[in-house]
């Protein structure tokens, strides 16, 4: 009955804990806001210095490509952009590779004119080696833009048409230093007029001879403006040639023109180039930009300013990788750049006027910070909850800017709320089979400008009451059916060897084939005080005494009669039994009579012999 009572207590005190924790509301906590600012980062305007960069190796201004890259490549948006990390890469490789092959065309031809055609040889090798690679760096190049900067296509394919040209034109003047039997050429270049204006026409002028003044007829002149490729002319009977073309939207204040002769391959001539520098006229863009530089989430970015130039003239602004286009009107530009699809946080802007005519191209570059609301969410309810029974939330949302969607889920079940106020009381339902232990609630805050999204927990203890009583019932159905002798726990003492204990017998549970074994027990204890009966190794061993004279009986024919003691039915039976048996059943009624009659309290070993001995007799 002891069990049974701790059992119910048990119970009992789980049941007044869960009630209490119903009864008391716990304080209200204030669940921490985890969000960190997200830092976002423009790498559309990064791009687009990567493609002036290109376009400056186009034009052979080499010094200035490697300018913008070092610069670029601190930058934030090739730290954090795999992308932009190897386009950097690429044009990085590119550049110097463009430059190691100026110094080697120009050693080359160095070589040559003092005539250490050997070391041509060499130089030429090592320069087709290089222009091969040069080559495959650019294609990497066109391949990233056009999956970073599609709309940027002509700008992209026009200056790397310029530098595949120029690297076409060194191939073969390699070639043919490897294979030219080294007729020396003189080549001379002029160009009128001196100085250009960014979209007029200049003509460049010259003649191609041997070494010794022999004019060469029909001889291909490429012509370059820095290193963008312009056109090209055929030389006269006498040498000469002459080209007109536009002069390319070149913005710096003088520009190298460059006139090539690279010989067809077979020739016997050698290559030679002339150079000639002219001045640049343009008109310098002058660009001022406004722009809100805090806003919130969901509130447009207005941008607004004034480019120089025409009065109509296009104005491109770029933030998280999209591009807005706009126009001027009477040089005036102004637009509004919708959030909506952005993530709070901080941006680089770039505002960029593409050059026209004479009018070279402005930058404005700077920043912008998108604003968001963070809620905190309050959440007041009790720490105990059962599981199957609904849970009563009651919140409040600061700071409160209108609508707000939220869900609240718990162990699979979820719900959601629209709220149009900063209080809330809610029933939040469970599952019955949510398990007994700590669970938390998840409680999300959908992202609605200018409200961020969130997601808060809140602890709570759960009590399944199946997982309690189950439990219970068992441990109390068990002790009910052990007092009754429906299943006896028997035990056996070790096995000994040379008087020595070797190991302990495993327990074992048997079961009573009638009620008659019942009987026997209670009538071995009839004479018995009622302070030895309480004792549990008393009944163990008066249990394990009952099995074997029911054994017995069942194989002799004789029965315990209510008169007889022990040792009168041990004479009854001495016949019947085999010595052995006799012997054993001899020493199991001897510790019957101890643990019964006498003040000494039976061992745990005394217990495992009694059933060891019963088992021999009831084999």
């Amino acid at each position: 009955m002891r069990v049974i009572y701790l059992a119910l207590i048990a119970l009992g005190i789980v049941m007044a804990v869960v009630y209490l924790g119903h009864a008391i509301a716990w304080p209200s906590l204030s669940i921490p806001n985890p969000l960190n600012e997200k830092l976002s980062v423009n790498t559309q305007g990064v791009v687009q210095l990567y493609i002036t960069a290109l376009e400056l190796n186009a034009l052979g201004n080499y010094t200035g490509a490697l300018s913008i890259t070092k610069v670029l490549g601190i930058t934030a948006a090739v730290k954090v952009s795999p992308l932009i990390s190897q386009l950097h890469n690429y044009e990085v490789q590119l550049t110097n590779y463009l430059v190691e092959l100026r110094s080697i065309y120009n050693e080359m031809v160095n070589s040559i004119s003092l005539g250490n055609y050997t070391g041509a040889r060499s130089l030429a090798i090592e320069g087709l080696l290089i222009d091969s690679e040069a080559d495959n760096e650019l294609n990497a190049i066109l391949s990233m833009f056009n999956n970073i900067a599609p709309g940027s296509a002509g700008q992209v394919i026009s200056a790397a048409q310029s530098i595949r040209q120029y690297l076409i034109g060194l191939n073969e003047t390699f070639i043919n230093v490897l294979t030219s039997n080294y007729t020396r050429t003189e080549l001379t270049v002029n160009a009128t007029p001196s100085t250009v204006v960014v979209g007029s026409q200049v003509t460049v002028y010259g003649v191609l001879t041997t070494i010794n003044g022999t004019p060469i007829p029909n001889a291909t002149i490429n012509i370059y403006v820095g290193g963008n490729y312009v056109g090209k002319a055929l030389t006269n009977v006498y040498g000469q040639y002459l080209l007109t073309f536009t002069m390319p939207q070149v913005y710096v204040s003088n520009i190298n023109l460059t006139a090539i002769y690279n010989p067809p391959l077979g020739s016997n001539y050698l290559p030679s180039e002339a150079t000639v520098q002219v001045n640049v006229a343009f008109n310098t863009t002058s660009l001022t930009a406004n722009y809100t530089s805090h806003v919130m989430w969901g509130e447009p970015i207005n941008v607004s300013g004034y480019v120089s130039g025409p009065p109509i003239r296009q104005v491109i602004i770029s933030i998280d990788g999209v591009n807005v286009s706009t126009y001027t009107v009477n040089n005036e530009f102004s637009v509004m750049i919708s959030t909506g699809n952005m993530t709070p946080g901080n941006y680089s802007i770039t505002i960029y006027a593409p050059p026209v005519g004479p009018y070279s191209p402005a930058y404005v570059v700077g920043s912008v910070s998108v604003n968001s609301v963070v809620t905190n969410i309050t959440i007041s309810t009790n720490y105990l909850a059962i599981a199957g029974l609904p849970i009563t939330l009651r919140g409040f949302v600061s700071p409160w800017v209108g609508n707000l969607s939220l869900s609240l889920s718990i162990g699979g079940e979820t719900m959601h709320l629209d709220l149009n106020s900063p209080n809330f009381t809610v029933s939040m339902p469970t599952s019955l089979l949510l398990s007994m232990g700590r669970h938390d609630i998840v409680i999300s805050v959908s992202p609605n400008p200018p409200v961020m999204g969130i997601a808060y927990t809140y602890g709570i203890f759960v009590v399944n009451i199946p997982e309690v009583i189950i439990p219970m019932a068992i441990i109390v159905a068990l002790f009910l059916i052990v007092r009754s002798g429906a299943i006896a726990l028997p035990g056996g003492e070790g096995i000994t060897i040379n008087n020595s204990r070797f190991q302990a017998s495993p327990i074992l549970i048997m079961t009573r084939r009638s009620a008659e074994v019942r009987a026997l027990r209670k009538e071995i204890m009839r004479t018995a005080l009622r302070s030895k009966i309480d004792i549990k190794s008393v009944r163990d061993i008066v249990d394990a005494l009952a099995s074997a004279i029911y054994a017995i009986g069942n194989r002799t024919g004789v029965r315990l009669r209510s008169t007889d003691t022990l040792r009168e039915y041990l004479r009854a039976v001495q016949n019947k039994l085999s010595e052995e048996e006799y012997a054993v059943f001899a020493e199991l009624v001897r510790l019957g009579e101890y643990a019964l009659y006498s003040p000494h309290i039976p061992s745990d070993e005394d217990v495992r012999r009694a059933w060891e001995l019963a088992g021999r007799l009831t084999r």
